[in-house]
C-alpha cells in the first residue's frame, strides 16, 4: 500500500556539526548556516557577507578579520571566540551572545546590538563601541 509514513514518532534532527572545522579565507557569502554547531572552528579571514547565522554555535571560534556585513547573527553563541577585526557592518546580533569574546578592532558600524550579552567581552578599539546590553540572558530568550 502507497502513503505517508508517521513521522510523529521519528528523533529530533540533529544540527550539522562542523566544530573544528578549517574555513580560513573562504568566499561563503549569502550562505546559510542558520543552527550550524562551528565550535572552535577556524574562519580566519572569511567572507560571511549576508549569511544566516541564525543560532549557530561559534563557541571559542576564530573569525578574526572575517567579513560578517549584514550578516544575521540573530541568537548565535560566540562565547570566548576571537573576533579580533572582524567586521560586523549592518550585521544583526539581537540577542547574540558575546560572553568573553575578544572584540578588539571589531567594526559594529550601523550593526543591530539588541540584547546582546557583552559580558566580559573585550571592546578595546571597537568601531562605534556597543552599549551593553541591560541583559545578561539574551540565550534564554531564543
Amino acid at each position: 500500500m502507497l502513503g505517508r509514513r508517521d513521522t510523529r514518532h521519528d528523533a529530533p534532527k540533529a544540527r550539522a556539526d562542523l566544530s573544528y572545522a578549517y574555513l580560513t579565507g573562504l568566499n561563503l557569502i549569502q550562505v546559510n548556516l542558520a543552527g550550524v554547531d562551528l565550535i572552535g572552528a577556524r574562519l580566519h579571514g572569511t567572507i560571511l557577507n549576508g549569511a544566516d547565522l541564525t543560532g549557530t554555535g561559534l563557541l571559542y571560534a576564530d573569525l578574526s578579520n572575517a567579513y560578517l556585513n549584514y550578516t544575521n547573527l540573530t541568537c548565535a553563541e560566540l562565547f570566548g571566540a576571537d573576533l579580533r577585526d572582524a567586521d560586523f557592518r549592518g550585521a544583526n546580533l539581537t540577542r547574540t551572545s558575546l560572553f568573553a569574546a575578544n572584540l578588539t578592532g571589531a567594526n559594529f558600524d550601523h550593526a543591530n546590538m539588541t540584547d546582546t550579552d557583552l559580558t566580559d567581552a573585550n571592546l578595546n578599539a571597537t568601531t562605534r563601541t556597543p552599549e551593553p546590553s541591560s541583559s545578561h540572558n539574551a540565550r534564554l530568550r531564543c
